[in-house]
Parts: structure tokens; sequence; C-alpha cells
């Protein structure tokens, strides 16, 4: 990782997530590339609080352009239910939503955290960046972890055949926002191969959009496909199926089939 996302994940840790630590001295110039980082990836409320956090350390002198970022940053939902698009599998996903706040013990915080984790696979499969997602999960876990049902929560990933893009998400949390192993609500294996896919999917910009896999016809009744943009599902579906493949084959499945629906009779 280069100075500048150091320096960027770093302002997210401070402001994000409270957690203080050392910025390392930049020109100008390149504490105005962390300013447009925080604008591409919507995190521009946590980077101007680490900003004015970090203001007066020593050797840091920021542009006053970063002072003008916007205050706010693009959170999630935690209470929107997010679906899969496995029927199956987002069956069982309805039921536990259905089930758990009639349950003799009900944590609605747990569901809180299962909907974010559907939310962030449901992102990953879009091809959309994780940054601002992985934020809002370090921020939930900061706030909710103690009220968090691990047995429960491992229990619904399992149902749900989540727990790879589970295990990504966490990766997330630890590679960029510091997160120690303790502070997970599920244990985390170490696989090597997941670091560099999630390299690719936090780099993505944000330009993921559902709709990119469009079928037309020509005026000489040819079907014509956006060749880019149907090779760039191929490859995520690619990367992503050794994590959830239930899911990964029914997403792109439904988009594919959506998209050939589109052609005119």
């Amino acid at each position: 990782m280069d100075i500048i996302k150091r320096n960027f994940f770093c302002l997210l840790r401070t402001g994000a997530l409270n957690d203080f630590t050392t910025l390392e001295p930049m020109s100008p110039y390149k504490w105005r590339l962390v300013m447009g980082m925080a604008q591409q990836y919507q995190v521009e409320g946590a980077v101007l609080k680490g900003v004015k956090s970090h203001q007066y350390d020593r050797g840091i002198d920021f542009p006053n352009e970063l002072f003008k970022l916007a205050d706010f940053t693009q959170g999630e939902d935690q209470a929107e239910a997010w679906n899969l698009s496995n029927r199956w599998l987002n069956k069982r996903l309805r039921q536990i939503r259905m089930k758990e706040p009639c349950s003799s013990n009900p944590s609605m915080e747990t569901i809180g955290l299962l909907n974010l984790l559907v939310k962030g696979t449901r992102e990953m499969m879009k091809g959309a960046s994780m940054v601002s997602h992985t934020v809002a999960l370090g921020q939930y876990l900061r706030r909710q972890n103690d009220r968090i049902n691990k047995e429960k929560l491992a229990a619904w990933v399992g149902k749900t055949h989540l727990q790879g893009m589970v295990q990504l998400q966490m990766r997330m949390l630890v590679e960029f926002l510091d997160f120690q192993a303790e502070e997970l609500p599920l244990p985390l294996p170490m696989r090597k191969r997941d670091i560099k896919r999630i390299a690719q999917q936090l780099n993505q910009p944000i330009t993921g959009k559902e709709g990119d896999l469009h079928f037309w016809q020509d005026n000489n009744g040819l079907v014509r496909n956006n060749t880019q943009a149907l090779r760039r599902n191929l490859q995520r579906a690619l990367r992503l199926l050794p994590y959830a493949s239930l899911e990964t084959l029914s997403y792109f499945s439904h988009r594919f089939i959506l998209s050939l629906n589109e052609l005119e009779e």
C-alpha cells in the first residue's frame, strides 16, 4: 500500500472509529489526491473529521482544500432488509428475519449486522467500491459488538451460505481499518488469496451499476451487447465464485436473463 492510501485509511480510522494513528508527511499534491479519494468513495465526512483531528500534528501541513470537504459520509441503513438473489437462500433469510423478533431471546442488533453483511455481499456482486460499506460495518461493530450474538450470527451465515463473503468483509476490516481478531464476530481463517480480491474490490471506482450488462438488437436483427461490461461481469463472477457459489451463480444468471428480456420482440 502506497503512502497516499496509508494516510487515507489513517484518516478514515481516526474520523470514523476514533483510532488515532500517526500520519506520514506528504506534499500538498498528494493530500489533494487523498481528498479526491474521499469524494470518490463517499467518505468525506469521516476524512474531514480525521483531518481536523490531525491538523496540529507536527510535520503535517494540510492544504486548505481538505477543510472544505463535505461533512457527510455515505453510510448504510442497517434496518433495511436487503435480499439475496438465490430464492432458496433468500427464503431462509426471510425466515430468520421473521422468527428472530418472536424468539425468547431476540437479538435485533445481530439482525442489523446480518443485514449489513447481506448488503455488502450485494455490493460486491455489483462491483461497487467497498470503502464506505467497510467504514459503516466497522462503526456498527464498534457500537454494537457487545450485543452481537456470535452463535446466532454463525448459524445464520451458515444457513445462507455466505461464510466466504462474510470472511471477505471481515478481512477488509482487518487489513484497512486495523481491526483485531477479538473484535470480529466470527473467526477469520487466513487465506493469502483473499488479500488480492479485497484490494481489487476496494479499488473499484463507484461505477458498479446493475444495469451495465445490456443486450440489444441492431437494424439487421442481430443481438449485440456491451462486450466490456460482459467481460467485467464474468471476471467478477469468477473471482467471487469460491466465496458464495450459489449466490454468485444466481445473481449473475438473474442479471443475464433480465438483460436478455430487454430485447425487443
